[in-house]
């Protein structure tokens, strides 16, 4: 509790915290043991605990379903992790252009995909779209809206570390780092 960072982010606690701290940890462990007791309880009244109805998900085929699950999860998530993050990049370079159209057009697409969650933006291609008669394998329709979200949350929000200035400028909404001259990195 030393380190400078703890330091800054909090004041140490003194005997009486670290008393009141002690007792508030037990006592929350000890309720949400309580929560949980009383629902085995529950759950053990109604025979939701029964070995029959439990042992259906020890199954071999429905094992070897969820280990499909699985594998096709990992596949698309690491798909979509090594094209969104060379995509996110360009899109940070694009964002810094000192082409206004380029700049402006990687703007729109990093805030309005960020703004929108993951999940709906699939809900979009898997159900939105083949309304429409778009349609892809189903394993791109998870792909592509994973890319479009994560390429928008790599590039970095604009920011400056400089005391005292704001990291946009005052004739336009595009990041600049000040560095001495404006437009320093362009």
């Amino acid at each position: 509790m030393s380190s400078t960072a703890t330091q800054v982010l909090f004041d140490a606690p003194g005997p009486k915290g670290r008393r009141r701290i002690l007792l508030l940890s037990v006592l929350s462990v000890v309720a949400i043991l309580a929560l949980l007791a009383g629902a085995l309880w529950q759950f053990q009244s109604n025979g939701q605990l029964d070995p029959g109805k439990w042992i259906v998900y020890l199954r071999v085929d429905y094992l070897a379903f969820l280990g499909q699950g699985l594998w096709g999860t990992l596949k698309v998530t690491a798909l979509a992790a090594v094209v969104a993050f060379p995509l996110g990049l360009l899109l940070a370079l694009a964002r810094l252009s000192r082409f206004r159209v380029l700049s402006t057009l990687a703007a729109v697409w990093i805030e309005f995909y960020r703004g929108i969650p993951m999940l709906l933006v699939v809900y979009a291609f898997l159900l939105a779209l083949p309304a429409f008669g778009v349609t892809f394998p189903r394993f791109w329709m998870l792909v592509i809206p994973m890319i479009l979200v994560s390429s928008a949350t790599t590039p970095p929000r604009p920011r400056c570390s400089a005391p005292g200035s704001t990291p946009w400028t005052a004739d336009s909404t595009r990041p600049r780092l000040r560095s001495g001259s404006p437009g320093a990195m362009r």
